[in-house]
């Protein structure tokens, strides 16, 4: 009795320690902003959406073929300068997170910091407009779909850390916005967007799709 109880103790800690853990920090809500686009963004209307992108993320870890554990308390400032090249400052958290969390992979989906050399869309950082639909004021027949989210994967067997590269390029969350063009104006007078229902499925489509490729990538590539 004692050994069968000793087996199932032994089963439950390696099952633990072969799940692959998830974290992000992507602020969940949708949203498009209007702005007068220059050197900068200057926001002169934000619309917030009713949709909250962590209910997909859940519903994704919960339908995937491995077992996934969303984790928390992760902190993200260490991958404020993460382009795609580790150290060893940023392996020594990894390994640590991951012995206390009890996984041995894990996937960061994080916030980009890096910008394109004169890039007007830094703040949108500091706004945290992680995702969402972007019109500017001179542009009144162009629509942006914005990205500033990235998928990392990190196994702390080969203390490799290393970005998702999904096979189709439309499908990478790599570039930072797809340019739209369209017959019609897109926002009103009160810079709010026309025809927004359709436009807001839309974008979830393509993004959720984007999202799932890069988990795919990196769930591949950790086995």
């Amino acid at each position: 009795m004692k050994k069968i109880c000793l087996l199932a103790v032994l089963f439950i800690q390696c099952n633990l320690f072969c799940q692959v853990g998830f974290v992000t920090e992507i602020n969940p809500k949708l949203k498009h902003i209007h702005a007068e686009v220059g050197s900068n963004v200057g926001v002169q209307n934000t619309e917030v959406f009713n949709y909250d992108l962590n209910l997909f993320l859940t519903d994704m870890l919960e339908k995937s073929k491995s077992e996934i554990k969303s984790l928390s308390d992760f902190d993200f400032e260490i991958f404020t300068y993460y382009n795609g090249f580790q150290d060893k400052k940023m392996i020594k958290y990894l390994d640590d997170f991951c012995k206390k969390k009890g996984v041995k992979k894990l996937i960061i989906f994080y916030r980009n910091h890096f910008f394109p050399p004169y890039s007007p869309y830094k703040n949108l950082l500091n706004l945290k407009f992680d995702f969402g639909i972007l019109t500017q004021v001179r542009k009144k027949k162009t629509i942006y779909y914005m990205n500033r989210a990235q998928m990392a994967y990190y196994n702390s067997e080969t203390k490799k850390l290393s970005l998702t590269y999904p096979k189709v390029k439309n499908e990478s969350l790599h570039y930072e916005f797809v340019k739209i063009q369209s017959k019609e104006e897109v926002v009103d007078e009160n810079h709010q967007l026309i025809n927004s229902l359709s436009l807001q499925k839309d974008f979830i489509n393509a993004y959720e799709a984007k999202i799932k490729s890069s988990f795919n990538n990196a769930l591949e590539n950790l086995k």
